[in-house]
């Protein structure tokens, strides 16, 4: 799926409202800012290299790591020059939007990647299908000496269902080469989809004169392996990041705070501030760091700490957000919220490790372009 300009601004906009911003931000020991995001749009290298340079020319940016495998962006900003709404517009200026690191966000955007790229498949694979079946008949009718208006009546049916497949399916590659090109860079979008351009234009050419060969079959089942390639590594991606987003699973999206009158009220855990008494039942997760306001209870904190055994807590102990109650219920006077709690500085390492790439990597990116650039030079050759 390509990144919409408009959807981009919306979500840049998104992020002015406080409560959104506050549990994705972090303050470093040196007083900088940091903020791990889920960026949505993400196709390629060329896209990383697309993100990196225009958020690394906005002033006040002093570091921008884009993973492209797990969509992560890793930023750190001086916040006495620049606030994280500013450098998402400059984001969503490139076409890209940033999403929070929670779980709606997660399931949402891959809900939404696998969707269009089960659709796109659906397509080439049907146009690939039909494609061949008249390339067939124009293959055996070759032979058996076929007449020419019934030749011609298969190219028309072949530039029918290939169609389809060139300016739906293949979408992703053009728009690949597009960024790649207006990034003034080389990646393999860029010959994939001059390949499908040029073979559906000679194609095109032939079957409007009349005579000829025509490939309308072989660029749908280019299109249609291709696709099915990146459904597959699609599917493996989404797996990876399951085992790696766990983290952010382990917080439940709404809270029950004590009011000022003693009432509970639901309300979202972003909307939580320090001081804030919340009731969490038993079988719930602790939605933030604080220290147990009620007797006692049991809590599971075996994912963050490994401790298999229900671990006991009295008056004043420490919770730490995330961890289950086993005996209940408690109550929590909220001492840490958002991104200063215990699991999201874990998780933040996670996002970080995930956002960088090794040495290796970002030498086969540099390298790229030179590939692909000489793999052309030789085919115009």
């Amino acid at each position: 799926r390509a990144p919409d300009p408009a959807l981009a601004q919306r979500s840049a906009d998104a992020w002015q409202r406080p409560e959104l911003s506050r549990p994705a931000v972090r303050t470093l020991a040196s007083g900088q800012c940091e903020a791990l995001l889920l960026v949505d749009g993400i196709r390629c290298t060329a896209c990383v290299w697309l993100i990196e340079r225009a958020l690394g020319a906005v002033p006040g940016v002093e570091s921008v790591q884009v993973n492209s495998v797990a969509q992560r962006a890793r930023i750190v900003w001086d916040p006495q020059r620049i606030t994280l709404a500013a450098i998402l517009q400059a984001l969503a200026r490139t076409g890209y939007s940033a999403l929070p690191l929670d779980t709606a966000a997660l399931d949402d955007s891959r809900r939404r990647e696998s969707r269009a790229a089960l659709k796109r498949l659906a397509v080439a694979g049907f146009g690939a299908m039909q494609a061949m079946m008249y390339a067939s008949a124009l293959y055996l009718g070759a032979a058996e000496a076929m007449n020419e208006a019934t030749r011609e009546l298969m190219r028309w049916f072949g530039l029918l269902v290939a169609t389809p497949v060139v300016f739906y399916s293949a979408r992703p590659f053009f728009q690949g080469a597009w960024r790649a090109l207006r990034a003034r860079t080389l990646g393999m979008d860029v010959p994939v989809a001059l390949a499908i351009a040029l073979i559906y234009a000679a194609s095109l050419v032939q079957a409007l004169h009349g005579g000829g060969e025509v490939y309308f079959d072989s660029v749908s089942m280019f299109v249609f392996f291709l696709l099915a390639g990146r459904y597959l590594e699609m599917r493996a991606r989404h797996r990876a990041g399951n085992l790696a987003d766990a983290m952010a699973r382990l917080v439940h999206a709404f809270a029950d705070r004590y009011g000022s009158d003693g009432t509970l009220e639901r309300t979202g855990v972003p909307e939580l501030v320090p001081g804030d008494r919340v009731h969490v039942a038993q079988g719930m997760r602790v939605p933030a760091d604080g220290v147990l306001d009620s007797t006692d209870c049991r809590v599971d904190e075996a994912l963050l700490s490994g401790e298999s055994s229900p671990l006991r807590k009295r008056c004043g102990d420490a919770l730490t957000g995330g961890s289950m109650v086993i005996e209940g219920p408690a109550i929590l006077r909220v001492q840490r919220v958002g991104a200063d709690t215990a699991l999201a500085g874990i998780a933040a390492l996670v996002a970080r490790a995930q956002s960088e790439r090794p040495r290796l990597a970002r030498a086969g990116e540099r390298a790229a372009a030179g590939f692909v650039l000489r793999t052309l030079t030789l085919a115009a050759l």
